[in-house]
């Protein structure tokens, strides 16, 4: 009985030890499994397009485009609704007015396919949300956003556009 006390508590330091030196090995495998990251371009050919486009239309007026805006920024959760989705996904395009009020949320029809269900999320936040399948024109930027509402093939929705 003795003999077996004596190995069992000669066992203990050596089973610390061995767990000690598998615990500092663990933070390079870590970093092993986290992998590396590289620069990826920030626009893709159809949305710096986009870019440019918004930005020649509404810079002249004072407002500021932004790409890429995280749902998170742009509404607030209530009645329960879930943070999380938002953390998820970005909007293309934000367009900025004074004081950095939103004017518009446009997206391009490739990135997300959100359709109705985001469009009713930012019509019940108040903004103003349009979808493009092809690159408009400046005056039909200008027009979607003043209400006056040109219409064309595009896939286009201006609820409350101000």
């Amino acid at each position: 009985m003795q003999r077996s006390a004596v190995w069992v508590l000669a066992a203990i330091p050596l089973l610390y030890l061995l767990f000690l030196s598998l615990q500092r090995s663990r933070p390079a495998e870590a970093t092993r499994k986290r992998g590396h990251y590289g620069a990826r371009r920030f626009l893709g050919t159809r949305h710096q397009a986009m870019y440019q486009r918004l930005a020649q239309a509404f810079s002249p007026a004072g407002c500021l485009v932004l790409a890429q805006v995280g749902l998170g920024a742009l509404l607030v959760p209530l009645d329960g609704a879930p943070r999380k989705p938002l953390l998820e996904q970005r909007a293309d395009f934000v367009i900025l007015g004074n004081g950095m009020k939103v004017i518009a949320i446009i997206e391009m029809s490739d990135s997300g396919e959100r359709g109705p269900v985001a469009e009713s999320i930012f019509r019940d936040a108040g903004y103003a949300h349009l979808r493009y399948g092809d690159l408009p024109s400046e005056e039909e930027l200008r027009a979607h956003l003043s209400g006056e509402g040109v219409q064309s093939e595009r896939e286009t929705s201006v609820p409350g556009a101000a």
